[in-house]
Order: C-alpha cells, then structure tokens, then sequence
C-alpha cells in the first residue's frame, strides 16, 4: 500500500472518529432553554441516596417509567436530583416518582409523597430517540450557561420529566 494511500485512509477514520464524537456529544442539536414557573406538584415514588451510575438508581427509574407508562399510574413519570447529577464522585439524592394531580389515598404500598412547592426552572425538551440528542452532561452545561446569562441563581436542583410525547424535559430549579 503506498504512502498517500495509507495516509488517506488514516484521514478518513480519524474524520470518522471526530465526526461520531461530535454526533455523540449532541453538539448538531440546538439547544434552547426557556423560563418557566410551575404551580405546586405533588408526586408519589421512591427515594434514593448514592451514586448516580448505581444499578439501584437505573432499576428504580426503569420500574417507575413503565408503571408510568402501562397505566399502573397515572401521570408522568418525574426525577428530582437534590444537587448535581453531573458530579458521579460523591452520592447525590433522588426522588424518582409519578407525577399526580389527586394522590390516590391511601398510596400505594412503599410508595412515598414528595410535595413540590411553586418553583421557577430554566428548561428544555429533548427526544431521546432522535440521532443527535445531546447526551444529559451537555443539556445540564447549556442549562446552567443559561441561567447564569439571565442572572439567575441555580437552586441545584435537577430535574427530568418523562413527557408523554416521548421528549425528556429537562430542568435546572432557579431563583
């Protein structure tokens, strides 16, 4: 094989390579957040403490999302992150439930209720199955970039709302 022959084939992956990373980064992906404030919301579910990459978070998101989606509850499913889920070296706490209008009463058996007071969010929506989504990491930076331009204070509170469309809104709690 000879010398530019090699060399072409050595630019070509290496212009693979770069261009799945930037795929995989999601950076083809406009990201714009918006300001919004939410009404007091009530949620039934399950808390968790440790790390965020834990197999027990993973299995408790999967149990509730297909509740969520198979009609065992009604609503969508809500992930409150007390702090930042970017930061996998130290434990962070969850509260993985269901969002409800009316809480059924009395809850259901080891599930717990987590009241949310009026709060405000910076957010954006995100399809997950969508080739050049933004991986989570990208969509909490641009989200915390934004805040910081609107002169906004993080409250470091995270949260992703499994939207019934199939989009995954994604939220930085702000004051």
């Amino acid at each position: 094989m000879s010398k530019s022959a090699v060399t072409s084939a050595f630019l070509a992956a290496l212009v693979l390579v770069v261009g799945l990373w930037y795929v995989k980064q999601g950076d083809f992906n406009d990201l714009s957040p918006k300001k919004v404030t939410h009404n007091e919301q009530q949620l039934i579910g399950r808390y968790y403490e440790g790390q965020v990459d834990d197999k027990a978070l993973t299995a408790l998101m999967d149990t509730m999302y297909k509740q969520s989606i198979t009609g065992e509850y009604t609503g969508e499913m809500v992930v409150y992150y007390f702090g930042d889920p970017d930061t996998t070296s130290s434990d962070i706490k969850v509260f993985v439930g269901i969002d409800y209008e009316l809480l059924p009463q009395p809850l259901p058996e080891g599930l717990e209720e987590l009241q949310i007071e009026t709060y405000k969010s910076v957010f954006v929506d995100v399809d997950p199955s969508d080739m050049f989504s933004p991986n989570p990491q990208n969509v909490n930076k641009t989200l915390r970039e934004y805040a910081i331009k609107e002169g906004l204070k993080s409250r470091n509170i995270y949260i992703e709302k499994y939207l019934k469309s199939g989009e995954v809104r994604n939220e930085l709690a702000v004051e």
